[in-house]
């Protein structure tokens, strides 16, 4: 991945977040606080978007969805306890 892919924004939080945690855990960072803001969209969606089946249920892809996200947190996080163990 290039710097140049990634929004103005996000470059600056970016090196933040590199210039706290190095190369590596500072990427990981910055892909989890990604992560959080996606879990929070997808997580405003469920309260709008309803199953037509079950209007007390979220529709079932944004349960997939939450799921999905909700497994990337865990996989970032042991990364990046991961690389603070090697330290």
């Amino acid at each position: 991945m290039n710097r140049s892919d990634l929004p103005e924004a996000l470059i600056d939080k970016l090196e933040d977040f590199e210039q706290q945690y190095g190369q590596t855990r500072g990427k990981l960072a910055l892909a989890m606080d990604l992560m959080v803001d996606a879990e929070v969209s997808a997580g405003q969606l469920r309260v709008y978007c309803r199953s037509g089946l079950d209007a007390r249920k979220a529709h079932p892809d944004l349960e997939s969805l939450q799921l999905s996200i909700a497994a990337v947190r865990m996989l970032i996080k042991d990364a990046f306890r991961a690389k603070e163990d090697a330290q």
